[in-house]
């Protein structure tokens, strides 16, 4: 296991998976990639139902994670919704 970092005012939604380990080492033929990566989620970011986020991705501040995703990748522009597919709108906003 590495590190789940969660920023201030983190909204999470029910059934999310939160994984910064494999559990298990995978082999692409002689390398073995790393099992763990920390896993960084921002401020003010709002992750949808049913999402799962992997090892060493960031979710930047602000951002808006929609429900069924699958995140599994760094991210850097703040204030975005992110999808399976990747960033779908710019300057989003969203409060409690």
């Amino acid at each position: 296991m590495e590190h789940i970092a969660l920023g201030e005012n983190v909204m999470l939604s029910w059934d999310d998976l939160v994984m910064d380990s494999d559990f298990h080492p995978i082999r692409e033929g002689a390398m073995e990639k790393p099992v763990s990566r920390p896993i960084m989620i921002g401020d003010d970011v709002w992750v949808g139902c049913r999402t799962t986020i992997l090892k060493g991705c960031t979710v930047p501040d602000g951002c808006i994670v929609a429900a069924n995703s699958t995140v599994t990748r760094t991210y850097q522009e703040k204030h975005c919704l992110i999808t399976t597919s990747g960033v779908v709108k710019h300057n989003v906003f969203w409060k409690r």
